[in-house]
């Protein structure tokens, strides 16, 4: 290919503009980093944007991610579906009126929606990559899927499609105002006219230095001056004058001679923009001078941009600059943020050696001298940024040893004060050691190689603060001489003030004083009980401000010398300090003091103003400075030094910030498990920065609230505060923690408020302000306290009815009682008064039955006088026979009835028994039978109680029999030794509930009553065979039949 002369000389140019960069290139910006360790679900952020609450979105291969200055919550699209994991690839965001997100991912368009935290697919034509969208004033959604330019009315849904062969190939979209603009594939530029719904059409590489076919337009970025940054493959970047219609060059070439590909810009005030490359990290462009710098990675450097390939720019409202790379995750940048310089060992030359940093002073050329208590002695050329390191080296003479405690610039000397190796001078120019200070041997020598502190008053007295003593350098005899007023003892720091009173601090005596006029000597140590006192007796540093009010650090706090009254006023962590272990200060230009504390940086003035506190996420390299190590240079310039590095600042540099960062609850959790909107418990129905109240039930007493005030500059430094009213009206606040956790909260309703402090002095912020509902479990329920009294209500009335029918009853067994005691004296009468009569009957029942058996004899002819005989004796003997009766029941009543006990035929007996009624039974036609075991059954019985209990039973059998009358001996049962015998008939079949009433004295059946009798048989026999250890049941009715049995035991126990 040919290159013409002005192509050429156009090239040449391009890159003289690059390759001749400012100290822009060697400006060092401060990032803070953020990756996939931070939360970041992908370290690919291809796309950013701030949405009008205030959170950030960042759109990753692996999801959409919002960040509220503390944690990552990753939000992904089908996540129970692995085949549309496309659908988590973002290319593209965009923030409808709404505050609803449009989502452009590798499958198509999305609506996401904060509040339910859900996306929704956008119906289009072909599912494809969406590379740039962007919303107009009207509610119009312009976005390229594909190739191809759609507009979409997000109220109708309505979608128009510009498909590339009636117009161009698009690849990003851009508004100036409520001007479209649409960058082509092609390199041509399209400004939309909504009149004609058409577009005219520039060429932003007519004239172009590189000659390159590949024209695609990759970004389109509007400046706040109304022009437009265009971002090329191949061609770097422009500018895009649309009231001209030119086009200019801002950066085409790389150092290396290759074409730059800009992804993204963002403009960081009037006149500088930082444009993102694909492989080449940052480019800053001044539009007034047109010069470059250049922003890149640099390897295990934590506070360097993280990786060279920049795919997107965000500006957040506060300012802050979001930087989306392709391998590095996101970077952070802030003014605010880089407002402290840092200095700290890297890779490389040049580099600072040592993290410790102790002594800090400058030369008459205005480099800085800088020793360090592990790598020795650092210059740094301020002009260059350059190190260059003194360290102990055995091939030629250099300092004696790395850790280096005291040091002083006298004229073209520098005195090291080395640990254990005794006291270096230097040669500033030349670099050379022209004398070293051992311990000596007499008494003008130094006694000790400890040199703690080297210091020149204003009458040019060098003293030295060594572990063993003060010394004074005698500068013509170049030797020491022994403070005796001021040793033994190991001293920290030393001053002389315009008076001539020199202090010196130690390890643990306090501060001494000595008038080097007088030679007098004061003392201060601390004492627990008076407040004036010093605050420790460690001393950290002595230090005389502007307007001659001496000041001391200790390890108690920061003491101010009060000289009238000879005792100190001292500030605390109560006064707002981060810490009572003062190091070192310094005064700047306004008389503000800096205090350097183990515990950060902190701005200090004695009146009411509030103490303002700065730590390692304001941007310091550590919270935790070293002692005495502060310098202020001529220009007001402060540098501190650190564990870990040094700091430098100017403090006309900080700006007060009046941005309220908003405040919003960011999660809550139940038992240490996020509540999900819309899950089986119900309690979470949209998301809970935009819930007001919330529902939970008992079981979810336990929970947690996170909360965050999106201040992204250092939100470290955000103080909280929460309460929760109904359960404790006191705040509490909350310094490192932004999560407030409750236990076991008892149902009922509470109020949870949470207020935040940006800079942990104001609570100017509006709280945020969450109603909670514990509802109680179902037994403390409303519904459940009514059936609990509907409960009581029934139960009370189920005593009253209880008792009630309790009360009845025993009326009732009273009544009983009183019934069972008048019918037992009546039966005892009615039994007393048979008794009597059978007792008054028997006798003349006997006498006449005498002669009546004489009668019967002596009419043996006469027929019709013996029948009548007949049936008087007959009567007769029933008569003795129921007197016997009666009398017998009432001995077995009175338990006076004997028996005596012999072994008998029981069968024999029984057959007897049966034998005698059988004329009866003839006579009114019975089937009248017995059933005998084979083998007689024999037993201990008294036989004539025996014969009255089966008579009785074969006489109740006879009498109600209707057809037959079966008797059986069942022998005897096996196991329990009883025999037993059964009496069957078919009477009148008793009921089973007469079963045990039959057997009462005197009672009848009313359905048996028209057959003569008296009640006392049945009762009799029962009470004859209890006396036998037996018993007589009725068994239960067979049909038809009523069966006695009387069981009896075949022997007497």
């Amino acid at each position: 290919m040919v290159i013409e002369t002005n192509d050429m000389l156009k090239i040449l140019l391009c890159m003289v503009a690059v390759f001749a960069l400012t100290p822009l290139l060697a400006q060092m910006l401060n990032f803070r980093q953020y990756q996939v360790e931070s939360g970041l679900s992908n370290n690919q952020v291809r796309c950013s944007m701030q949405d009008t609450r205030g959170f950030l979105w960042f759109g990753t291969p692996d999801g959409l991610n919002r960040f509220d200055g503390y944690t990552f919550k990753v939000f992904r699209n089908n996540r129970c579906n692995p085949a549309h994991s496309d659908n988590n690839n973002i290319r593209s965001l965009c923030e409808d009126a709404g505050g609803k997100l449009w989502v452009g991912t590798d499958r198509g368009l999305f609506h996401f929606d904060p509040r339910t935290e859900s996306f929704r697919l956008v119906a289009v034509d072909t599912p494809s990559v969406v590379r740039s969208m962007k919303m107009d004033t009207r509610g119009n959604l312009w976005f390229v899927l594909g190739d191809k330019l759609h507009r979409l009315n997000s109220y109708s849904g309505a979608i128009k499609i510009y498909p590339w062969h009636h117009y161009f190939k698009a690849t990003t979209v851009c508004f100036i105002g409520n001007q479209l603009w649409v960058g082509g594939a092609e390199g041509v530029l399209g400004k939309y006219n909504a009149t004609t719904d058409s577009f005219t059409m520039f060429d932003v590489f007519e004239g172009a230095v590189v000659p390159d076919k590949n024209k695609w337009i990759d970004q389109l970025y509007a400046t706040d001056n109304g022009d437009l940054l265009v971002g090329t493959a191949t061609h770097g970047a422009k500018i895009f004058h649309p009231a001209t219609g030119a086009f200019q060059d801002m950066l085409t070439y790389h150092e290396d001679n290759t074409t730059v590909f800009a992804k993204d810009f963002v403009q960081m005030n009037k006149e500088e923009y930082w444009i993102g490359t694909e492989s080449s990290g940052i480019y800053v462009y001044n539009s007034k001078t047109g010069k470059v710098g250049h922003i890149e990675k640099r390897y295990n450097d934590p506070y360097a941009l993280s990786d060279n390939s920049i795919n997107t720019f965000c500006k957040d409202t506060d300012g802050g600059i979001w930087i989306g790379s392709n391998y590095g995750g996101l970077n952070y940048y802030s003014n605010t943020y880089d407002v402290f310089k840092k200095y700290y060992p890297k890779e490389g030359r040049y580099t600072l050696r040592g993290n410790v940093i102790r002594e800090i002073h400058e030369d008459d050329k205005g480099n800085l001298w800088i020793g360090t208590e592990d790598g020795g002695l650092n210059k740094l050329d301020i002009a260059t940024g350059r190190f260059f390191n003194y360290h102990p080296d055995a091939a030629r003479p250099s300092i004696a040893y790395k850790n280096v405690h005291g040091m002083l610039i006298d004229g073209n000397d520098l005195w090291v004060g080395t640990y254990v190796h005794g006291l270096d001078i230097l040669d500033v120019t030349t670099g050379a050691i022209k004398h070293h200070y051992p311990i000596g041997p007499d008494s003008n020598s130094l006694q000790s190689d400890i040199i703690t502190a080297i210091y020149r008053s204003a009458d040019q007295q060098i003293y030295l603060a060594t572990v063993r003593g003060v010394y004074l350098y005698h500068r013509k005899q170049r030797n020491f001489s022994l403070l005796k007023s001021l040793s033994p003892g190991s001293s920290t720091c030393l001053f002389k003030d315009k008076n001539g009173c020199l202090w010196a601090g130690t390890t643990m005596a306090g501060l001494k004083m000595l008038n080097t006029l007088t030679g007098q000597v004061k003392r201060f140590t601390h004492d627990a009980s008076d407040p004036a006192s010093i605050g420790s007796g460690c001393i950290n540093a002595v230090f005389c401000d502007s307007r001659e009010q001496i000041w001391i650090a200790t390890d108690g706090g920061l003491c101010r010398y009060n000289a009238a009254g000879n005792n100190f006023t001292r500030y605390t962590t109560r006064q707002g300090l981060p810490s009572n272990m003062i190091l070192s200060m310094l005064e700047d230009n306004s008389g503000q003091l800096w205090i350097a504390t183990s515990h950060g940086l902190a701005c200090f003035s004695a009146d009411s103003k509030p103490v303002r506190v700065y730590k390692k996420e304001n941007g310091l390299l550590s919270d935790q400075f070293n002692y005495r190590s502060a310098f202020k240079a001529k220009d007001g310039t402060l540098y501190f030094g650190s564990l870990k590095g040094l700091v430098s600042f100017h403090p006309a540099s900080f700006t007060t910030h009046t941005f309220q960062p908003p405040l919003y609850l960011t999660g809550i959790q139940v038992d240490n498990k996020e509540l999900v909107i819309g899950n089986k418990t119900k309690a979470l129905h949209q998301s809970i920065s935009f819930t007001d109240s919330i529902v939970l039930k008992h079981h979810q007493s336990s929970f947690s609230i996170d909360f965050a005030a999106l201040n992204y500059t250092a939100p470290e430094c955000t103080e909280y505060a929460y309460k929760m009213e109904g359960l404790d009206d006191s705040w509490t606040y909350l310094k490192v923690n932004r999560k407030a956790y409750f236990t076991n909260l008892l149902p009922g309703s509470y109020r949870f408020k949470v207020k935040a402090s940006a800079g942990g002095a104001q609570w100017s912020m509006a709280e945020r302000v969450l109603y909670i509902r514990i509802l109680p479990p179902w037994w403390l329920s409303p519904v459940a306290f009514l059936l609990y009294i509907t409960a009581c209500i029934a139960l009370v009335v189920v005593l009253v009815k209880r008792y009630k029918r309790k009360v009845l009853l025993k009326n009732q067994r009273r009544m009983e009682q009183q019934e069972l005691v008048k019918t037992r004296a009546m039966y005892e009468e009615k039994l007393h008064f048979f008794t009597n009569v059978a007792h008054e009957i028997k006798t003349p029942l006997t006498l006449i039955k005498g002669p009546m058996e004489t009668v019967v004899k002596a009419v043996g002819d006469m027929p019709h006088i013996a029948q009548s005989l007949q049936i008087m004796d007959r009567n007769t003997n029933r008569l003795v026979e129921l007197t016997h009766q009666l009398l017998d029941f009432k001995q077995t009543e009175i338990k006076g009835f004997s028996l005596s006990f012999t072994r008998t035929n029981v069968s024999e007996l029984l057959k007897e028994a049966f034998d005698s009624f059988k004329p009866l039974a003839t006579s009114r036609g019975l089937e009248y039978s017995i059933a005998l075991p084979e083998e007689m059954v024999f037993a201990w019985i008294d036989a004539e109680a025996f014969n009255k209990i089966t008579s009785n039973l074969f006489s109740n059998a006879v009498k109600y029999a209707e057809s037959k009358v079966a008797v059986t001996l069942m022998g005897v049962e096996a196991g329990s030794g009883l025999f037993v015998i059964e009496i069957s008939n078919d009477g009148f079949v008793i009921p089973p509930e007469m079963a045990e009433r039959i057997f009462e004295p005197f009672f009848r059946l009313k359905e048996t009553k028209k057959r003569s009798g008296t009640g006392i048989g049945l009762a009799l026999a029962q009470n004859l065979a209890q006396l036998h250890n037996g018993w007589i049941a009725l068994k239960k009715a067979e049909v038809g039949l009523n069966t006695f049995s009387l069981k009896m035991p075949t022997r007497q126990v």
